[in-house]
This record gives C-alpha cells, sequence and structure tokens, in this order.
C-alpha cells in the first residue's frame, strides 16, 4: 500500500465524472496505479498539514500511525478528509517525467471541513467566512 501527496490534480468531465492525475514516472506508487487501475483521492482538510508533508517526501511512508479504511480492493481512505473519490483509471498519457491519469469517480464521501490548500510552494487555509 502506497500513497503519495500530489503536485496536480483536476476535474476534466461532469458526465462522466471523470478527474485527473500527474504521477512521476518513477514513482512506486504510479507503477501500483499503472498495474491496479484504481486509485483514491483524499481531499484533507486545513488540519491534515502533517499528512500532506508527510506524502509529499520519497521514500517509504507507512499507514501504521494513519487513521484510515482500506476498500474492497485494497486502497486507503484517510479519516477526516473532506471529500474522498475512489476512481477507476481509463487512459494514461505521458507528459515529460510524469504521466497524466484520467480517471472516471466511481464513488464520492464528503465530510464538512474546510480543505487544505496548496499555493506557491505553501500550504493554505481559505479565510475566515
Amino acid at each position: 500500500m502506497r500513497g503519495l501527496t500530489a503536485t496536480a490534480f483536476a476535474a476534466v468531465s461532469l458526465q462522466p465524472p471523470l478527474v485527473l492525475v500527474c504521477l512521476e514516472k518513477g514513482s512506486r506508487t504510479r507503477a501500483l496505479v499503472m498495474d491496479g487501475g484504481r486509485f483514491v483521492v483524499n481531499m484533507l482538510n486545513e488540519s491534515q498539514v502533517e499528512l500532506a508533508h508527510r506524502f509529499a517526501t520519497k521514500g517509504e511512508k507507512s499507514f501504521d500511525d494513519v487513521p484510515h479504511t482500506i476498500t474492497a480492493e485494497g486502497i486507503p481512505k484517510l479519516e477526516g478528509a473532506i471529500s474522498i473519490l475512489v476512481c477507476i483509471t481509463v487512459s494514461v498519457v505521458g507528459g515529460g517525467d510524469h504521466d497524466v491519469f484520467i480517471a472516471e469517480v466511481e464513488s464520492v464521501v464528503t465530510a464538512p471541513g474546510r480543505p487544505l490548500l496548496h499555493y506557491d510552494r505553501a500550504y493554505r487555509m481559505l479565510a475566515a467566512d
């Protein structure tokens, strides 16, 4: 089981619901997504900065002390995420040193909370209401 903090994620289409994520070609997580064809996008809440940092670093990352559940396909869903998208890859396009995975969203779970954002090389929070 592997995880990473993606540097590029975007919506592609509403019908069917498609998203894209860019994964580095040398990444072990990329190899697992390529082989398994499925992945989960865990959109973190603003209190989960440490998780974002943890999964942004290279090397082994254990889920042992990270609150999570495992899908039937063996993919981790992080507790506390404000949105969890279970996705199945429909195409992969090369893009330099990354591959662009286009995936259909099979299911979505949302929870209340404020999203953790990344902008200008730093994690940010939305302004208070």
